[in-house]
C-alpha cells in the first residue's frame, strides 16, 4: 500500500473524501484492516461495558480478557456484515460501490477510533476499575474537571466519525451526501428488523 495508516489518520479529519478516494485506488492490506477495525470494535465493547456495568462483579484481569475475547467475536460480523447492508440498501439509492469497497470504507471510518481509544489510557489510570462499575469513583474536583473533558473529548470525536462516516460513504457510492445518510438510516434500520426477528425466534423456541 502505497500510503500508510499514519498518513491516512492524518489526513482523515480534515479531507475524509480524499481518504477514501486514496484507499479505494490503494486498499489497506488485510492484517491492518483487521487490527484498524478491531481496534473500532474493542473501544465500543470498553464503553458498553462500561455503560451497562456487566463487569462489575469480575475481577479486572478477567474483564479485560473477555473484552477482548468479545471484540475479537464481533469484528468478522461487523467487517463483512456492514459492507452487505451498505451495498444492500445503497442500491435504493443508486450507490455503486462494491463489496470490497464498502469494506475499505468500514476501515476509513474505523480511523478515529485510533485516537478515541488513548482516552482510555487515563480513564483506567486515574479512575482504575470503577469505570466498570455503577458508580465512577472521581477523588477530587480537579480529576472530575479531567474526567468531564475526556467525556468531551470523546463526543466531539464521535461526532466527527459521523461526518467522517457519511462522506467517506458518499464517495464510494458514488451519491450524494444526502443519500449517504438515507443509506446509513436504513441500513440500521434493516439490522434493527434481523435483530427483532432473532430475538423473537430464540423467545418462541425457549
Amino acid at each position: 500500500m502505497k500510503d500508510s495508516t499514519f498518513s491516512h489518520l492524518k489526513i482523515v479529519w480534515t479531507k475524509p473524501g480524499e481518504t477514501m478516494k486514496a484507499v479505494v485506488e490503494n486498499p489497506f492490506r488485510p492484517l491492518p484492516a483487521f487490527l484498524i477495525v478491531y481496534i473500532s470494535v474493542f473501544y465500543e465493547v470498553l464503553n458498553q461495558a462500561a455503560n451497562s456495568s456487566i463487569m462489575e462483579t469480575l475481577l479486572p484481569s478477567t474483564s479485560f480478557a473477555l473484552m477482548f475475547v468479545l471484540a475479537l467475536f464481533f469484528v468478522p460480523f461487523y467487517y463483512s456484515l456492514a459492507p452487505v447492508l451498505f451495498r444492500f440498501t445503497g442500491k435504493w439509492f443508486g450507490g455503486k460501490a462494491s463489496y470490497e469497497e464498502l469494506q475499505q470504507q468500514v476501515v476509513v471510518m474505523s480511523l478515529p477510533r485510533l485516537v478515541s481509544i488513548l482516552t482510555w489510557v487515563p480513564y483506567l489510570a486515574l479512575f482504575g476499575n470503577s469505570m466498570f462499575k455503577e458508580q465512577i469513583l472521581v477523588p477530587n474536583q480537579g480529576l472530575s474537571i479531567v474526567f468531564y473533558i475526556l467525556v468531551a473529548i470523546e463526543f466531539i470525536i464521535s461526532a466527527w466519525v459521523l461526518v467522517i462516516q457519511l462522506i467517506s460513504l458518499s464517495v464510494v457510492q458514488r451519491f450524494s451526501l444526502w443519500r449517504a445518510f438515507f443509506n446509513l438510516a436504513t441500513a440500521f434500520l434493516v439490522l434493527c428488523v434481523i435483530a427483532v426477528f432473532i430475538y423473537v425466534g430464540v423467545v418462541i423456541m425457549i
